[in-house]
């Protein structure tokens, strides 16, 4: 298994508020990204918090546990708990990042389970049997109006409200994440910001995966071609291939 993680500021922005983490703890490897909001100095600051606050907390809890089998969908459930708490009080101690805040896409293996959690709309994607699929459901304005029948998928992406996140991490003193628990039986997973999603469709994920054997060269691939059209904001991917 190979995991590889970057992040490119993209054409237009002028500072990166995406963050990224892959961390071994144990047997275990845990990735997150997270994609910040609210000013230059908000979003990257709360992207920053959060996925160094998310990271420190898992290490805890997998380090106290040991090789008890422990319940890692607890365990993330309550480390977005705890990056939400962290950029919540940062934002109400200084004025000039009040109201920021951050997506948070988390996933959690041994090589042979998944677990993962997700908050916002950065993204979580499975390749399978030459096809991909989202794991993750966007906490959007544009998906809820999907969800209930207003726009088609198609229609959402060029919704003038298509930004408009209706979860995320720290503007709020509480938050809900969604998780996630299945076996890895998929040739690869794609943990990634909406600076890619917003350029690339899934079938053109899918297609750069399959034609690239290396998870760098996916990754590669996948920020060059969110750049080639049009990089209009910050992307970042882990991509982990077996």
């Amino acid at each position: 298994m190979k995991i590889v993680g970057k992040s490119d500021i993209g054409k237009v922005r002028v500072t990166n508020q995406d963050s990224f983490k892959i961390v071994k703890i144990n047997k275990l490897y845990l990735c997150v990204v997270c994609d910040g909001m609210g000013g230059v100095a908000g979003g990257s600051t709360a992207s920053n918090a959060a996925s160094e606050e998310f990271v420190c907390s898992m290490a805890l809890k997998i380090n106290k546990a040991g090789q008890s089998g422990s319940d890692y969908e607890k365990m993330l459930i309550e480390s977005v708990d705890a990056a939400n708490k962290k950029v919540y009080e940062m934002s109400g101690e200084n004025a000039e990042l009040s109201g920021m805040g951050t997506t948070l896409c988390a996933l959690l293996t041994d090589g042979k389970k998944v677990w993962a959690s997700s908050v916002g709309d950065s993204r979580i994607y499975a390749f399978a049997k030459g096809g991909i699929y989202q794991v993750s459901h966007d906490h959007s304005y544009v998906q809820a109006l999907i969800d209930n029948g207003t726009i088609t998928a198609d229609e959402s992406k060029t919704h003038p409200n298509k930004n408009i996140i209706t979860r995320a991490v720290g503007t709020q003193p509480t938050v809900e994440c969604d998780t996630f628990v299945f076996d890895f039986d998929a040739s690869g997973y794609l943990i990634c910001s909406d600076g890619l999603t917003n350029y690339i469709s899934d079938g053109e994920l899918n297609e750069i995966f399959l034609q690239n054997n290396e998870a760098e060269e996916v990754a590669d691939e996948y920020i060059r071609r969110a750049n080639e059209k049009g990089g209009g904001d910050n992307i970042t991917v882990i991509v982990i291939k077996k």
